[in-house]
């Protein structure tokens, strides 16, 4: 599931809710700034190697879970 979720969007879809609450723009870079390292940086161990994961969220790494949730709301919500 997690491999699904493509990065892309989900780095483009972080800098909404900084324009919807108009966040100052120091602030929505440090954001967006943290949302990109958290979303690309997907690296996670298997059998003693540590792989680095290119597309998706890396399985097991504690912030794919709730990113893989945030995703398919923020689409329902996009349209309505």
């Amino acid at each position: 599931m997690y491999y699904n979720v493509p990065i892309n969007e989900l780095l483009k879809m972080s800098n909404v809710p900084c324009e919807r609450h108009e966040i100052i723009e120091g602030v929505k870079q440090e954001i967006m700034k943290i949302s990109q390292i958290l979303i690309e940086e997907n690296y996670f161990h298997f059998q003693g190697t540590v792989y680095i994961q290119k597309e998706g969220l890396a399985n097991g790494a504690p912030t794919s879970s709730i990113l893989s949730e945030i995703y398919p709301h923020f689409i329902e919500n996009k349209n309505v």
